[in-house]
């Protein structure tokens, strides 16, 4: 499985996100409200390497797509991307666009890397919201002592 993941450069509370698993690619501009997806995302991949089910909401204005990752036994990890065109978490709403299951570190490690990089640089507000250093620290900290790095 190859994953990529990129974020290019954010303006005023948008954000183009790249992702792509081998063939699938999702290209989409998210928006910083009603929360900030990167910090999100951040808290996403925390619980993933805590073995808890946990999804991020990449808002669209309106609809928006639903990364979810679900761990499973044996270091797996489901990824699954799902679709609603309306502006709401609910699930009945959802159509499924991508899904697949992969080794924790072949989905992990690139989005953490994107997350990395896309923090090294300095936005601010109006283009976006300044990341959770202490939390990106922590998911740093986490991955390197699972040795998942």
């Amino acid at each position: 499985m190859k994953v990529k993941c990129k974020f290019g450069v954010p303006n005023h509370g948008w954000l183009q996100f790249v992702f792509s698993v081998d063939a699938f690619e999702l290209d989409i501009d998210i928006s910083d409200v009603p929360m900030n997806p990167i910090d999100a995302l951040v808290s996403a991949l925390l619980c993933a390497l805590d073995g808890l089910d946990a999804e991020v909401w990449l808002h669209l204005e309106p609809g928006g797509y639903h990364l979810r990752f679900v761990p499973l036994p044996a270091e797996q990890l489901r990824l699954r991307i799902e679709f609603s065109d309306r502006d709401t978490r609910a699930q009945i709403h959802r159509s499924i666009v991508f899904d697949k299951v992969g080794e924790k570190r072949e989905i992990i490690l690139p989005i953490w890397r994107a997350l990395k990089e896309f923090d090294s640089h300095s936005y601010r507000e109006p283009a976006w919201p300044k990341c959770d250093a202490v939390r990106l620290e922590q998911l740093e900290k986490r991955i390197k002592g699972k040795s998942v790095a």
